[in-house]
């Protein structure tokens, strides 16, 4: 089986109503996934569809030289904040339409975004990221010291008994970010995720849930902030005390706190993705923000 990588093109109704500058436009892209030969759109392509690029508006003039696609152009860079996070982000394959850049959040809470900083023509490829760069439960687990090893062996064990994949997911965002930190494969990129959404129904106090009582949104908003304290408990009063003492004392990074962090960021941020017959849930860096 080739890459898996995703693909996000802008749809007829968002190119005949163009944004204005700066304007959000991730909300309106048309997703696939699964590309089984591994290529960006226009790899090997002929000749007379090569020479056709010369005609489309916006293309970076060093594609028009290669005789490239405009989804082969490395991601540009935004604010210089996330100069290290371009830097990753070309070396790991993914691409982003010049379009398109990074913007620090103008609230300081970490919540950036890409903002459209030109007219995107329909059918326009905005992001693609391959699927060796995604992070999901099943990422191969890589470790360089003994406390590493120790750590990754406890997570492997500790998957056996964990059914649910959020859980899985939010214990190897920690793994890396706790644990192998700047060894990560994905350090650049987790170094730029935020804490709790302010949206977020994870941090709501129980008087603030109270308020929605009589409406139906009331025992959404209840179960959502309890199911985080209950996962967490099961995982640790059920699931861990099953495994050895020895793994158990490998996790002190999974505190409660961290563990409401990392389960937020898997609730708010991850994507499902198709690999051949199976789906599951990944962090897509850049196309996420």
């Amino acid at each position: 089986m080739g890459k898996s990588k995703v693909k996000y093109e802008v749809p007829e109704s968002a190119a005949d109503n163009p944004p204005e500058d700066n304007d959000h436009v991730t909300d309106s892209f048309d997703g696939e996934a699964d590309n089984e030969n591994g290529k960006a759109a226009g790899e090997g392509a002929p000749k007379e569809s090569q020479d056709a690029l010369s005609a489309l508006p916006n293309l970076h003039p060093d594609l028009l030289a290669a005789g490239l696609n405009a989804t082969q152009v490395p991601v540009p860079k935004g604010d210089a904040e996330f100069d290290d996070l371009m830097e990753w982000s070309r070396s790991m394959g993914i691409t982003l339409s010049p379009s398109l850049r990074l913007r620090a959040s103008t609230h300081g809470d970490g919540e950036n975004g890409i903002v459209a900083t030109a007219e995107i023509n329909q059918k326009t490829e905005c992001c693609i990221v391959p699927f060796s760069a995604m992070l999901h439960a099943d990422s191969e687990l890589e470790s360089s010291t003994h406390d590493e090893q120790r750590a990754m062996t406890a997570i492997q064990e500790a998957n056996r008994l964990i059914k649910n994949e959020d859980e899985k997911l939010a214990v190897r965002l920690l793994y890396e970010r706790d644990v192998r930190r700047e060894r990560s494969r994905w350090a650049q990129y987790i170094k730029h995720l935020p804490g709790i959404p302010r949206h977020s129904l994870h941090l709501w106090k129980p008087a603030q849930i109270q308020e929605l009582s009589g409406s139906k949104l009331y025992e959404f908003a209840r179960s959502c902030s309890e199911s985080v304290d209950l996962s967490y408990n099961e995982l640790v009063d059920t699931n861990l005390p099953q495994l050895d003492m020895s793994v158990r004392e490998a996790m002190p990074w999974l505190t409660a706190a961290a563990h409401r962090w990392a389960i937020s960021l898997v609730c708010s941020r991850c994507a499902n993705i198709a690999r051949g017959v199976r789906k599951l849930k990944a962090f897509v860096p850049v196309f996420d923000m």
